[in-house]
Parts: structure tokens; sequence; C-alpha cells
């Protein structure tokens, strides 16, 4: 396997593994509910051959695995919150525009695209050659190759585009 080969193959399974992460923190906490069919509250009709007493100590039982019940919940959801908080907290989110000049298409396939930051600065831009079922080949401008496209096309302010 080449180096080429080796580095697709890592960049292929990091991928994955961060769709995956994505797709598993997508899903929203699912709220239990307390299983009152099997654990019923008690109440003096479905109890009353008790004494006041047993009563309360049945219903203050009941009240103490729901509290206990309930604790759990909460815990399970703060868990759960906390580890999609910690997926979260990236790096950075940036909002760029991308303009594509498309010179020619077909076989091949040329032009160039610009990235504009969210102050509409140029930051970035990138010229492209694609023959046909092959990856673009790209080469990457200079600061001065740049302005040079994005005046020449026109295209100084990523705001003229609306």
């Amino acid at each position: 396997m080449t180096d080429e080969e080796k580095f697709r193959a890592e960049a292929y399974e990091q991928y994955k593994s961060r769709m995956e992460d994505l797709r598993k923190h997508q899903e929203e906490y699912e709220e239990e509910e307390f299983d009152e069919e099997s654990d019923p509250e008690p109440d003096e009709t479905t109890n009353a051959g008790l004494s006041d007493e047993e009563y309360e100590q049945l219903h203050d039982a009941w009240e103490e695995r729901k509290e206990k019940w309930e604790a759990e919940q909460d815990s399970k959801r703060e868990a759960f919150e906390d580890e999609r908080d910690s997926a979260r907290d990236v790096l950075a989110i940036e909002k760029r525009t991308e303009i594509h000049i498309q010179l020619s298409w077909g076989g091949p396939a040329d032009g160039f695209y610009l990235y504009f930051d969210k102050e509409d600065d140029l930051v970035e831009g990138f010229y492209y050659f694609q023959d046909w079922f092959k990856d673009k080949a790209r080469f990457y401008l200079s600061n001065s190759e740049m302005d040079m496209v994005a005046q020449f096309y026109g295209i100084d302010d990523p705001d003229v585009f609306g």
C-alpha cells in the first residue's frame, strides 16, 4: 500500500468515526416514564384493608422508589447532555463564501474557487483541473494570484453576488 493509499484509508476511517459520532449525538435523549402499571401508586381504595399507619408506610416506600427512579433518570439525562456538549466542543465554526469560476466543463474541466471569510476578506483560492473519471488536481493560489483572479473576474467582494 502506498503512502497516499494509507493516508486515504486513514482519512476515510476518521471520516466514518466522525459521522458515527454525529449520528449518535444527533439523537435526542429519550425520557422514560415511570412504570406505574407494574408499580402503581398506592391509594386508599386499592389498599382498603390497611391501617392508616400501614398505608402511610406503603405510600412512603412507593414515593421513595419513584424519587430514586427520577434521580436516576436525571443523572442519565445529565450524562447524555454532558457527552453531547463535549462532542460539540469544536475548535472553530467558520462561515465562508465560496465563489466558483468555471472556465470549462466536460473532459477536461477547469476553473477557480475563491473563498471569502465572514468579513468578506479573500482568504483562500485554488485553480483546479479535472479530466474524465479522475480526481481534481488543485493548485493553491498565492495572495497576489487570488487578488489577480478576483479583480480580473470582477469579484473583489462576494456581496456582488448577493
